[in-house]
Protein backbone atom coordinates (compact mmCIF):
# COMPACT_ATOMS: atom_id res chain seq x y z
CA UNK A 1 0.00 0.00 0.00
CA UNK A 2 1.16 3.57 -1.26
CA UNK A 3 2.13 6.09 1.78
CA UNK A 4 -0.41 9.09 1.67
CA UNK A 5 0.98 12.66 2.20
CA UNK A 6 0.15 14.06 5.26
CA UNK A 7 -0.82 17.45 5.13
CA UNK A 8 -0.84 20.27 8.18
CA UNK A 9 -4.32 21.48 8.97
CA UNK A 10 -4.55 25.22 7.52
CA UNK A 11 -5.70 27.67 10.11
CA UNK A 12 -6.42 31.50 10.35
CA UNK A 13 -3.62 33.76 11.80
CA UNK A 14 -6.15 36.16 13.98
CA UNK A 15 -3.61 39.30 15.31
CA UNK A 16 -4.97 41.41 18.34
CA UNK A 17 -4.05 44.93 19.00
CA UNK A 18 -3.32 44.04 22.61
CA UNK A 19 -2.87 46.52 25.51
CA UNK A 20 -1.36 46.08 29.10
CA UNK A 21 -2.70 44.07 31.24
CA UNK A 22 -5.05 42.17 28.41
CA UNK A 23 -4.12 38.80 27.20
CA UNK A 24 -5.00 36.86 23.79
CA UNK A 25 -4.81 33.38 22.50
CA UNK A 26 -4.34 32.80 18.91
CA UNK A 27 -3.62 30.09 16.49
CA UNK A 28 -1.37 30.34 12.87
CA UNK A 29 -1.15 28.66 9.64
CA UNK A 30 2.04 26.55 9.78
CA UNK A 31 3.24 28.79 6.73
CA UNK A 32 6.00 28.23 4.24
CA UNK A 33 8.09 26.84 6.97
CA UNK A 34 5.47 24.24 7.92
CA UNK A 35 5.46 24.98 11.55
CA UNK A 36 1.92 25.00 13.74
CA UNK A 37 1.91 27.63 16.29
CA UNK A 38 -0.45 26.28 19.35
CA UNK A 39 -1.17 29.26 21.61
CA UNK A 40 0.75 32.21 22.65
CA UNK A 41 0.50 34.21 25.71
CA UNK A 42 0.75 38.12 26.00
CA UNK A 43 0.12 39.45 29.29
CA UNK A 44 3.28 41.54 30.47
CA UNK A 45 4.10 42.74 33.99
CA UNK A 46 4.00 46.31 34.25
CA UNK A 47 6.70 48.29 32.42
CA UNK A 48 9.44 49.69 34.48
CA UNK A 49 11.12 51.78 31.86
CA UNK A 50 7.82 53.31 30.51
CA UNK A 51 9.63 52.82 27.28
CA UNK A 52 9.66 48.74 26.63
CA UNK A 53 7.35 48.31 23.27
CA UNK A 54 8.17 44.55 23.15
CA UNK A 55 4.51 42.42 22.37
CA UNK A 56 4.96 39.77 20.60
CA UNK A 57 5.97 36.31 22.17
CA UNK A 58 9.06 34.22 21.35
CA UNK A 59 8.96 33.07 17.71
CA UNK A 60 9.89 29.31 17.65
CA UNK A 61 10.84 27.26 14.81
CA UNK A 62 12.60 23.80 14.67
CA UNK A 63 14.61 23.07 11.58
CA UNK A 64 14.78 19.40 11.66
CA UNK A 65 11.15 17.99 11.06
CA UNK A 66 7.97 20.43 10.06
CA UNK A 67 4.61 19.32 10.24
CA UNK A 68 3.47 16.10 8.29
CA UNK A 69 6.79 15.14 7.13
CA UNK A 70 8.15 11.57 6.52
CA UNK A 71 11.22 10.68 8.49
CA UNK A 72 13.25 7.58 6.95
CA UNK A 73 15.64 6.18 9.41
CA UNK A 74 19.21 5.11 8.59
CA UNK A 75 19.72 1.76 7.28
CA UNK A 76 22.07 1.18 10.08
CA UNK A 77 19.57 1.41 12.57
CA UNK A 78 16.16 0.90 11.03
CA UNK A 79 12.90 1.01 12.00
CA UNK A 80 14.35 2.85 15.09
CA UNK A 81 15.35 6.89 14.37
CA UNK A 82 18.20 8.69 17.00
CA UNK A 83 16.57 12.21 15.89
CA UNK A 84 18.50 15.32 16.08
CA UNK A 85 16.01 18.44 16.91
CA UNK A 86 17.75 21.69 15.82
CA UNK A 87 15.71 25.21 15.48
CA UNK A 88 15.72 28.30 16.91
CA UNK A 89 13.67 30.91 19.26
CA UNK A 90 13.77 34.65 18.19
CA UNK A 91 12.68 37.34 21.22
CA UNK A 92 15.57 39.91 22.28
CA UNK A 93 14.26 39.35 26.29
CA UNK A 94 13.91 35.49 25.97
CA UNK A 95 13.91 33.89 29.27
CA UNK A 96 16.23 30.52 28.16
CA UNK A 97 15.61 29.23 31.46
CA UNK A 98 11.70 28.44 30.22
CA UNK A 99 12.68 26.74 27.26
CA UNK A 100 11.13 23.25 27.78
CA UNK A 101 11.20 20.55 24.59
CA UNK A 102 9.22 17.73 24.70
CA UNK A 103 8.19 14.75 22.57
CA UNK A 104 5.78 11.25 22.75
CA UNK A 105 4.54 9.20 20.38
CA UNK A 106 1.45 10.27 18.46
CA UNK A 107 -1.28 8.06 21.29
CA UNK A 108 0.40 8.36 24.30
CA UNK A 109 -0.34 10.53 26.60
CA UNK A 110 2.81 11.02 28.45
CA UNK A 111 5.36 13.43 27.32
CA UNK A 112 9.34 12.60 27.37
CA UNK A 113 11.23 16.44 28.27
CA UNK A 114 14.72 16.41 26.25
CA UNK A 115 17.29 19.06 26.84
CA UNK A 116 18.68 21.06 24.69
CA UNK A 117 21.75 23.57 24.45
CA UNK A 118 22.08 26.95 22.75
CA UNK A 119 24.77 27.50 19.46
CA UNK A 120 23.98 30.96 20.04
CA UNK A 121 21.72 33.17 21.27
CA UNK A 122 18.95 31.94 19.40
CA UNK A 123 19.97 28.91 17.23
CA UNK A 124 19.39 25.74 19.65
CA UNK A 125 19.74 21.55 19.60
CA UNK A 126 19.33 18.60 21.44
CA UNK A 127 22.01 17.57 23.96
CA UNK A 128 21.19 14.20 23.00
CA UNK A 129 19.08 12.53 19.95
CA UNK A 130 15.41 11.62 20.87
CA UNK A 131 15.67 7.48 21.12
CA UNK A 132 13.06 7.58 18.50
CA UNK A 133 11.43 3.38 18.13
CA UNK A 134 9.49 2.20 15.31
CA UNK A 135 7.62 3.44 12.61
CA UNK A 136 4.53 5.14 13.89
CA UNK A 137 3.02 8.76 14.27
CA UNK A 138 5.25 11.01 16.87
CA UNK A 139 5.03 14.80 18.43
CA UNK A 140 7.30 17.26 19.57
CA UNK A 141 6.21 20.46 21.29
CA UNK A 142 8.55 23.49 22.56
CA UNK A 143 7.99 25.91 24.93
CA UNK A 144 9.55 29.19 25.79
CA UNK A 145 8.64 32.48 27.65
CA UNK A 146 10.47 35.48 27.58
CA UNK A 147 11.30 37.74 30.65
CA UNK A 148 8.47 40.26 29.83
CA UNK A 149 6.02 37.41 30.51
CA UNK A 150 5.42 36.65 26.50
CA UNK A 151 4.86 32.92 25.75
CA UNK A 152 4.61 30.44 23.19
CA UNK A 153 4.11 26.88 22.54
CA UNK A 154 5.05 25.09 19.45
CA UNK A 155 3.53 21.09 18.38
CA UNK A 156 4.48 19.48 15.55
CA UNK A 157 3.44 15.98 14.38
CA UNK A 158 5.54 13.59 11.96
CA UNK A 159 5.62 10.18 10.79
CA UNK A 160 8.76 7.23 10.59
CA UNK A 161 8.39 5.19 7.81
CA UNK A 162 10.84 2.60 7.54
CA UNK A 163 9.71 1.03 3.65
CA UNK A 164 12.08 3.46 2.28
CA UNK A 165 16.05 5.00 2.70
CA UNK A 166 16.84 8.16 2.54
CA UNK A 167 20.24 8.53 4.37
CA UNK A 168 23.00 11.60 5.06
CA UNK A 169 25.91 10.45 5.02
CA UNK A 170 28.27 13.38 4.77
CA UNK A 171 28.04 15.43 6.96
CA UNK A 172 27.89 14.05 10.03
CA UNK A 173 26.44 15.56 12.86
CA UNK A 174 28.98 17.77 15.21
CA UNK A 175 31.42 17.66 11.91
CA UNK A 176 33.77 21.38 12.21
CA UNK A 177 34.35 21.69 8.41
CA UNK A 178 37.75 23.96 8.04
CA UNK A 179 35.83 25.33 4.33
CA UNK A 180 32.88 26.41 3.84
CA UNK A 181 33.12 24.26 0.81
CA UNK A 182 31.13 20.82 1.77
CA UNK A 183 30.77 17.92 -0.40
CA UNK A 184 27.06 16.42 0.80
CA UNK A 185 26.59 12.76 0.32
CA UNK A 186 24.43 9.91 0.94
CA UNK A 187 22.34 7.40 0.17
CA UNK A 188 18.46 6.66 -0.89
CA UNK A 189 16.42 3.54 -1.97
CA UNK A 190 12.63 3.46 -2.46
CA UNK A 191 10.21 0.52 -3.39
CA UNK A 192 8.15 2.53 -5.77
CA UNK A 193 11.14 4.67 -7.35
CA UNK A 194 12.88 7.55 -6.84
CA UNK A 195 12.07 10.54 -9.08
CA UNK A 196 14.23 13.65 -6.96
CA UNK A 197 17.08 13.88 -4.45
CA UNK A 198 17.58 17.48 -2.75
CA UNK A 199 20.00 18.73 -0.37
CA UNK A 200 17.87 21.10 2.52
CA UNK A 201 20.40 23.49 4.30
CA UNK A 202 19.54 25.63 7.30
CA UNK A 203 21.15 28.48 8.54
CA UNK A 204 20.19 32.20 9.60
CA UNK A 205 16.86 30.85 9.82
CA UNK A 206 16.18 30.41 6.01
CA UNK A 207 16.51 27.51 3.98
CA UNK A 208 18.05 26.65 0.69
CA UNK A 209 16.99 23.87 -1.08
CA UNK A 210 19.46 22.14 -3.61
CA UNK A 211 19.02 19.45 -6.11
CA UNK A 212 21.29 16.33 -5.65
CA UNK A 213 23.63 14.64 -8.40
CA UNK A 214 22.15 11.43 -9.39
CA UNK A 215 25.22 9.57 -9.02
CA UNK A 216 24.60 6.43 -9.45
CA UNK A 217 21.76 6.96 -11.75
CA UNK A 218 19.52 5.38 -9.50
CA UNK A 219 19.68 7.52 -6.83
CA UNK A 220 21.36 4.66 -5.03
CA UNK A 221 24.07 7.01 -4.10
CA UNK A 222 24.05 10.69 -4.33
CA UNK A 223 25.89 14.19 -3.85
CA UNK A 224 25.55 17.74 -3.83
CA UNK A 225 28.45 20.28 -3.63
CA UNK A 226 27.65 23.34 -1.49
CA UNK A 227 29.99 26.50 -1.72
CA UNK A 228 30.21 29.62 -0.23
CA UNK A 229 28.76 28.81 3.36
CA UNK A 230 28.69 31.18 5.85
CA UNK A 231 31.77 30.98 8.06
CA UNK A 232 31.24 30.53 11.61
CA UNK A 233 27.34 30.02 11.86
CA UNK A 234 25.38 26.78 12.67
CA UNK A 235 24.39 25.22 9.66
CA UNK A 236 21.42 22.01 9.74
CA UNK A 237 21.48 19.54 6.96
CA UNK A 238 19.12 17.30 5.74
CA UNK A 239 18.07 15.39 2.65
CA UNK A 240 14.34 14.71 1.27
CA UNK A 241 13.45 12.22 -1.36
CA UNK A 242 10.88 12.10 -3.28
CA UNK A 243 9.33 9.19 -4.36
CA UNK A 244 7.32 8.39 -8.11
CA UNK A 245 4.25 8.64 -6.88
CA UNK A 246 5.01 11.92 -4.93
CA UNK A 247 5.39 11.02 -1.59
CA UNK A 248 8.40 13.00 -0.07
CA UNK A 249 10.73 11.38 3.17
CA UNK A 250 13.46 13.15 4.91
CA UNK A 251 16.53 12.30 6.59
CA UNK A 252 17.70 12.92 9.55
CA UNK A 253 19.22 16.93 10.38
CA UNK A 254 22.89 16.79 11.50
CA UNK A 255 24.48 20.59 12.51
CA UNK A 256 27.74 21.57 11.25
CA UNK A 257 29.85 24.53 10.77
CA UNK A 258 32.55 25.98 8.65
CA UNK A 259 35.26 27.66 11.10
CA UNK A 260 38.60 29.00 9.20
CA UNK A 261 40.56 27.08 11.24
CA UNK A 262 43.62 26.62 8.18
CA UNK A 263 45.31 29.13 6.17
CA UNK A 264 47.84 27.84 3.45
CA UNK A 265 49.40 29.39 -0.19
CA UNK A 266 51.84 31.55 2.13
CA UNK A 267 55.46 31.60 0.73
CA UNK A 268 58.46 33.34 2.89
CA UNK A 269 61.13 34.14 -0.32
CA UNK A 270 64.97 34.83 0.41
CA UNK A 271 65.22 33.21 3.93
CA UNK A 272 68.96 33.23 4.77
CA UNK A 273 70.21 29.71 5.15
CA UNK A 274 73.43 30.81 7.77
CA UNK A 275 71.49 29.23 10.58
CA UNK A 276 69.96 32.93 11.81
CA UNK A 277 66.57 33.54 11.84
CA UNK A 278 64.58 35.15 8.96
CA UNK A 279 61.93 38.15 10.03
CA UNK A 280 58.96 37.54 12.33
CA UNK A 281 56.13 36.71 10.24
CA UNK A 282 52.02 37.85 11.71
CA UNK A 283 49.27 35.53 11.49
CA UNK A 284 45.44 36.41 12.50
CA UNK A 285 42.57 34.63 13.41
CA UNK A 286 44.35 31.69 14.98
CA UNK A 287 44.84 31.45 19.03
CA UNK A 288 46.82 28.36 18.96
CA UNK A 289 48.58 28.02 15.95
CA UNK A 290 50.22 24.74 13.98
CA UNK A 291 52.16 25.89 11.41
CA UNK A 292 54.34 23.60 9.00
CA UNK A 293 56.84 24.62 6.94
CA UNK A 294 58.72 23.10 3.90
CA UNK A 295 61.59 24.06 2.24
CA UNK A 296 60.85 25.39 -1.89
CA UNK A 297 61.87 22.34 -4.40
CA UNK A 298 63.62 23.31 -7.50
CA UNK A 299 61.85 23.51 -10.70
CA UNK A 300 62.57 20.78 -13.65
CA UNK A 301 66.17 21.29 -15.15
CA UNK A 302 67.55 22.95 -12.70
CA UNK A 303 70.05 20.22 -11.43
CA UNK A 304 69.38 20.12 -7.58
CA UNK A 305 67.25 21.89 -5.31
CA UNK A 306 69.69 24.46 -3.57
CA UNK A 307 72.06 26.83 -4.32
CA UNK A 308 75.67 27.05 -2.95
CA UNK A 309 77.97 29.43 -2.17
CA UNK A 310 81.71 28.89 -3.61
CA UNK A 311 82.92 25.13 -4.65
CA UNK A 312 84.70 22.56 -1.63
CA UNK A 313 85.32 19.51 -1.59
CA UNK A 314 84.34 17.20 1.60
CA UNK A 315 87.14 16.64 3.32
CA UNK A 316 88.20 12.31 2.70
CA UNK A 317 85.33 11.73 0.88
CA UNK A 318 86.52 12.34 -2.54
CA UNK A 319 83.52 13.81 -3.81
CA UNK A 320 83.50 17.54 -5.30
CA UNK A 321 80.29 19.75 -4.11
CA UNK A 322 79.97 22.52 -6.95
CA UNK A 323 76.42 24.42 -7.08
CA UNK A 324 74.77 21.68 -5.05
CA UNK A 325 75.97 18.12 -7.31
CA UNK A 326 77.10 15.95 -5.77
CA UNK A 327 80.28 14.12 -8.44
CA UNK A 328 80.30 10.39 -8.19
CA UNK A 329 81.84 9.04 -11.67
CA UNK A 330 80.83 5.28 -10.20
CA UNK A 331 77.08 6.84 -10.23
CA UNK A 332 76.67 8.14 -13.32
CA UNK A 333 76.63 12.04 -12.16
CA UNK A 334 73.44 11.56 -9.55
CA UNK A 335 72.84 14.72 -7.80
CA UNK A 336 72.57 14.89 -4.23
CA UNK A 337 72.23 18.07 -1.76
CA UNK A 338 74.34 16.99 1.05
CA UNK A 339 73.95 19.93 2.91
CA UNK A 340 70.36 18.87 4.14
CA UNK A 341 68.05 21.22 5.58
CA UNK A 342 64.85 21.43 7.00
CA UNK A 343 62.88 24.64 8.43
CA UNK A 344 62.97 25.93 12.03
CA UNK A 345 60.24 27.57 13.52
CA UNK A 346 59.97 29.55 16.87
CA UNK A 347 56.35 30.96 17.83
CA UNK A 348 55.43 33.98 19.37
CA UNK A 349 52.02 33.08 20.20
CA UNK A 350 51.44 35.90 22.81
CA UNK A 351 52.28 38.48 20.01
CA UNK A 352 50.45 36.54 17.14
CA UNK A 353 53.63 35.93 14.67
CA UNK A 354 56.59 33.53 14.55
CA UNK A 355 60.12 33.25 12.56
CA UNK A 356 61.50 30.67 10.75
CA UNK A 357 65.54 29.57 10.10
CA UNK A 358 66.94 27.26 7.76
CA UNK A 359 68.42 24.16 9.43
CA UNK A 360 71.57 22.57 7.79
CA UNK A 361 73.09 19.32 8.77
CA UNK A 362 76.51 20.73 9.39
CA UNK A 363 78.46 19.20 6.58
CA UNK A 364 81.51 21.10 6.59
CA UNK A 365 81.32 23.59 3.37
CA UNK A 366 78.26 22.53 1.88
CA UNK A 367 75.90 25.24 2.73
CA UNK A 368 73.04 27.14 1.31
CA UNK A 369 73.10 30.88 0.51
CA UNK A 370 69.32 31.17 0.71
CA UNK A 371 66.62 29.26 0.51
CA UNK A 372 62.58 29.86 -0.19
CA UNK A 373 59.80 28.25 2.62
CA UNK A 374 56.39 27.67 2.21
CA UNK A 375 54.04 27.41 4.94
CA UNK A 376 50.63 26.89 6.01
CA UNK A 377 48.66 26.87 9.26
CA UNK A 378 45.65 24.87 11.52
CA UNK A 379 44.27 25.88 14.93
CA UNK A 380 45.02 23.33 17.35
CA UNK A 381 42.63 20.75 18.27
CA UNK A 382 41.78 21.52 21.96
CA UNK A 383 38.77 19.02 22.48
CA UNK A 384 39.31 15.65 23.05
CA UNK A 385 37.66 13.21 20.82
CA UNK A 386 37.53 16.29 18.18
CA UNK A 387 38.66 16.41 14.41
CA UNK A 388 37.76 18.74 11.89
CA UNK A 389 36.67 17.66 8.43
CA UNK A 390 37.79 18.77 5.05
CA UNK A 391 35.27 18.74 2.36
CA UNK A 392 35.14 15.67 1.11
CA UNK A 393 34.31 14.13 4.59
CA UNK A 394 38.19 13.11 5.46
CA UNK A 395 39.09 14.12 9.07
CA UNK A 396 41.83 16.70 10.24
CA UNK A 397 43.88 16.74 13.47
CA UNK A 398 46.06 19.40 14.33
CA UNK A 399 48.10 19.40 17.72
CA UNK A 400 51.84 19.61 19.51
CA UNK A 401 53.61 17.47 21.87
CA UNK A 402 57.23 17.58 23.28
CA UNK A 403 60.02 14.87 22.15
CA UNK A 404 62.47 13.99 24.60
CA UNK A 405 66.21 13.42 23.33
CA UNK A 406 66.33 9.72 25.28
CA UNK A 407 64.43 8.97 21.88
CA UNK A 408 66.51 9.16 19.47
CA UNK A 409 67.45 6.54 16.20
CA UNK A 410 70.97 6.85 15.75
CA UNK A 411 71.81 8.41 19.08
CA UNK A 412 72.57 6.59 22.98
CA UNK A 413 69.02 5.45 23.97
CA UNK A 414 67.76 4.51 20.09
CA UNK A 415 63.90 4.48 20.88
CA UNK A 416 60.66 5.64 19.81
CA UNK A 417 57.99 8.11 21.64
CA UNK A 418 54.50 7.31 20.93
CA UNK A 419 52.04 10.16 19.86
CA UNK A 420 48.37 9.48 20.23
CA UNK A 421 45.66 11.06 18.60
CA UNK A 422 42.90 12.83 20.19
CA UNK A 423 40.34 10.93 18.14
CA UNK A 424 41.41 7.56 15.88
CA UNK A 425 41.16 7.86 12.12
CA UNK A 426 38.97 5.69 9.99
CA UNK A 427 42.08 4.66 7.61
CA UNK A 428 45.80 5.56 8.79
CA UNK A 429 46.41 9.46 8.18
CA UNK A 430 49.15 11.02 6.37
CA UNK A 431 51.18 12.53 8.85
CA UNK A 432 53.35 16.16 8.61
CA UNK A 433 55.56 17.03 11.40
CA UNK A 434 57.37 20.69 12.17
CA UNK A 435 59.68 21.77 14.72
CA UNK A 436 58.93 24.38 16.79
CA UNK A 437 61.67 24.89 19.63
CA UNK A 438 65.19 25.81 19.26
CA UNK A 439 66.92 24.64 22.71
CA UNK A 440 69.64 22.95 20.64
CA UNK A 441 71.77 23.73 17.46
CA UNK A 442 72.47 20.60 17.10
CA UNK A 443 71.69 19.31 13.43
CA UNK A 444 68.34 16.63 13.87
CA UNK A 445 65.81 15.68 11.70
CA UNK A 446 62.65 13.73 12.77
CA UNK A 447 61.47 10.47 12.44
CA UNK A 448 58.15 8.60 11.71
CA UNK A 449 57.41 5.16 11.84
CA UNK A 450 54.07 2.86 12.31
CA UNK A 451 51.74 5.32 11.81
CA UNK A 452 47.98 3.78 12.06
CA UNK A 453 44.63 5.18 13.45
CA UNK A 454 45.55 6.05 17.07
CA UNK A 455 48.72 7.64 16.24
CA UNK A 456 52.37 7.54 15.51
CA UNK A 457 55.81 6.80 16.68
CA UNK A 458 58.16 9.39 16.40
CA UNK A 459 62.35 10.06 17.73
CA UNK A 460 65.06 12.03 16.90
CA UNK A 461 67.62 11.08 14.09
CA UNK A 462 71.07 12.60 14.62
CA UNK A 463 72.98 13.60 11.34
CA UNK A 464 76.28 11.14 10.95
CA UNK A 465 77.90 14.38 9.80
CA UNK A 466 76.90 16.92 12.29
CA UNK A 467 79.62 17.74 15.17
CA UNK A 468 77.09 16.75 18.09
CA UNK A 469 74.17 15.10 18.89
CA UNK A 470 71.05 16.39 19.68
CA UNK A 471 70.58 16.48 23.70
CA UNK A 472 67.73 18.90 24.38
CA UNK A 473 63.92 18.49 24.65
CA UNK A 474 62.14 20.27 21.55
CA UNK A 475 58.47 21.30 20.81
CA UNK A 476 57.41 19.91 17.81
CA UNK A 477 53.72 20.50 15.98
CA UNK A 478 51.53 17.92 14.03
CA UNK A 479 48.98 18.11 11.13
CA UNK A 480 47.20 14.21 10.14
CA UNK A 481 44.77 14.40 7.29
CA UNK A 482 42.90 11.39 6.55
CA UNK A 483 43.47 10.35 2.77
CA UNK A 484 39.70 9.55 0.66
CA UNK A 485 41.26 7.80 -1.77
CA UNK A 486 39.99 8.84 -5.47
CA UNK A 487 43.01 6.24 -7.47
CA UNK A 488 40.83 3.21 -7.81
CA UNK A 489 42.86 1.43 -5.59
CA UNK A 490 46.22 2.39 -7.30
CA UNK A 491 49.18 0.11 -4.97
CA UNK A 492 52.03 3.12 -5.17
CA UNK A 493 50.16 6.27 -5.55
CA UNK A 494 46.99 6.70 -3.21
CA UNK A 495 45.57 10.65 -3.63
CA UNK A 496 42.53 12.82 -3.08
CA UNK A 497 42.34 15.45 -4.79
CA UNK A 498 39.51 18.78 -4.06
CA UNK A 499 39.10 22.55 -3.88
CA UNK A 500 39.41 23.75 -0.77
CA UNK A 501 37.81 27.72 0.01
CA UNK A 502 38.74 28.32 -4.05
CA UNK A 503 42.00 26.79 -3.87
CA UNK A 504 42.61 23.48 -5.78
CA UNK A 505 44.37 21.12 -3.07
CA UNK A 506 46.08 17.74 -3.59
CA UNK A 507 47.60 15.16 -0.72
CA UNK A 508 48.53 11.51 -1.60
CA UNK A 509 50.74 9.01 -0.24
CA UNK A 510 53.45 7.33 -2.32
CA UNK A 511 55.54 4.25 -2.09
CA UNK A 512 53.74 1.91 -0.37
CA UNK A 513 54.57 -1.11 -1.95
CA UNK A 514 57.86 -0.43 -3.89
CA UNK A 515 59.43 2.47 -1.69
CA UNK A 516 61.92 4.78 -2.12
CA UNK A 517 65.81 4.11 -1.49
CA UNK A 518 68.94 6.71 -1.55
CA UNK A 519 68.44 9.53 -4.12
CA UNK A 520 71.41 8.50 -5.50
CA UNK A 521 70.91 4.62 -6.23
CA UNK A 522 69.57 4.17 -9.47
CA UNK A 523 66.14 4.08 -10.28
CA UNK A 524 65.12 5.51 -7.00
CA UNK A 525 63.77 8.98 -7.92
CA UNK A 526 59.61 8.98 -8.48
CA UNK A 527 57.93 10.79 -10.55
CA UNK A 528 54.50 12.01 -9.47
CA UNK A 529 51.53 12.87 -11.24
CA UNK A 530 49.02 14.83 -9.81
CA UNK A 531 45.31 15.51 -11.28
CA UNK A 532 45.59 18.66 -12.27
CA UNK A 533 47.33 21.75 -13.45
CA UNK A 534 48.86 24.27 -11.02
CA UNK A 535 50.44 27.87 -11.50
CA UNK A 536 52.55 27.52 -8.51
CA UNK A 537 52.04 24.68 -6.34
CA UNK A 538 53.28 24.12 -2.78
CA UNK A 539 54.82 21.26 -1.77
CA UNK A 540 55.04 19.10 1.40
CA UNK A 541 56.53 16.25 1.79
CA UNK A 542 57.05 13.46 5.10
CA UNK A 543 58.06 9.77 5.13
CA UNK A 544 55.83 8.47 7.41
CA UNK A 545 58.26 5.17 7.62
CA UNK A 546 61.51 4.47 8.88
CA UNK A 547 62.94 1.60 7.14
CA UNK A 548 66.38 2.43 6.34
CA UNK A 549 69.16 2.66 9.18
CA UNK A 550 70.61 6.36 8.10
CA UNK A 551 69.34 9.54 8.44
CA UNK A 552 67.44 10.67 5.72
CA UNK A 553 64.11 12.45 4.82
CA UNK A 554 61.78 13.22 2.00
CA UNK A 555 62.72 15.67 -1.15
CA UNK A 556 61.12 16.74 -4.10
CA UNK A 557 62.90 18.57 -7.19
CA UNK A 558 61.40 18.66 -11.01
CA UNK A 559 58.64 20.35 -10.63
CA UNK A 560 56.89 20.60 -13.90
CA UNK A 561 53.28 22.62 -14.30
CA UNK A 562 52.59 20.80 -17.40
CA UNK A 563 54.52 19.90 -20.71
CA UNK A 564 53.01 18.14 -23.99
CA UNK A 565 53.34 14.22 -21.92
CA UNK A 566 51.44 15.58 -19.23
CA UNK A 567 49.22 17.94 -20.48
CA UNK A 568 46.76 19.09 -18.16
CA UNK A 569 48.68 17.72 -15.06
CA UNK A 570 51.22 18.90 -12.74
CA UNK A 571 54.12 16.46 -11.95
CA UNK A 572 57.31 16.64 -9.69
CA UNK A 573 59.96 14.29 -8.12
CA UNK A 574 60.18 12.70 -4.97
CA UNK A 575 63.01 10.83 -3.41
CA UNK A 576 64.97 10.34 -0.41
CA UNK A 577 67.60 12.61 0.47
CA UNK A 578 70.53 10.79 3.01
CA UNK A 579 72.79 12.73 4.80
CA UNK A 580 75.60 10.57 4.49
CA UNK A 581 75.17 10.04 0.66
CA UNK A 582 74.17 6.73 -0.56
CA UNK A 583 73.78 4.60 2.77
CA UNK A 584 70.24 4.88 3.51
CA UNK A 585 69.16 1.11 1.64
CA UNK A 586 65.17 1.14 3.19
CA UNK A 587 62.12 0.94 1.15
CA UNK A 588 59.96 4.20 2.32
CA UNK A 589 56.49 5.70 2.45
CA UNK A 590 56.13 9.49 1.02
CA UNK A 591 53.06 11.30 2.29
CA UNK A 592 52.65 14.84 0.81
CA UNK A 593 50.21 17.77 0.42
CA UNK A 594 50.11 20.41 -2.88
CA UNK A 595 48.20 23.41 -2.68
CA UNK A 596 47.55 26.28 -4.89
CA UNK A 597 49.61 29.22 -3.98
CA UNK A 598 48.29 32.69 -2.66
Amino acid sequence: MRRKRWRGALVGILLAALTSGTCAQYTADPGALGYLLLTGSTTPPPSTTGGDTDTSPPVLLIDSVQEGQILVPPASSSPNLNLNLIGSIQDPNLDSSSVVLEWKTAVSAVWTSAAVSFQNSQQWKTVSPLAISGTQGYQVRLSASDTLGHSATLLVSFTVDATSQITLTNPLDGDVFVSNSIQFGGTATDADGISLVEVLVTYNNQTFTYTANNDSGTWSTWSYAASALPWNTPISVRARMTDTPGNQMYSNTVLVTAQQKLSFGNTLTGLPADESYGAWVNYTNFSDPVIIAAIKPGAAGDGGVVSFGAPCVIANSGADVNNGRFVDAGVDNKEEDLASASAVITKDTANSRFKVRVHNSGVNCARMVTEDVWYFIVEANTAVNQHYTLPDGGELEADHFTLDPSNCVICPGSTYQRVNFRKSFGTPPLVFLQQTSDNDPAFVITKISSVDVNGFNVAFQADAGAPAYHLQAEQFSYVAIELIDQSGGAADHQYASSVFNNQRIQIGRIGMTSGFNAWNEAGNTKSIQMQHTYTSPLLFLNMNTNTGGNTAYARAHGITLSDGANAGHTTFDAYVEDTDSRSHSGEETFVYFAVESN
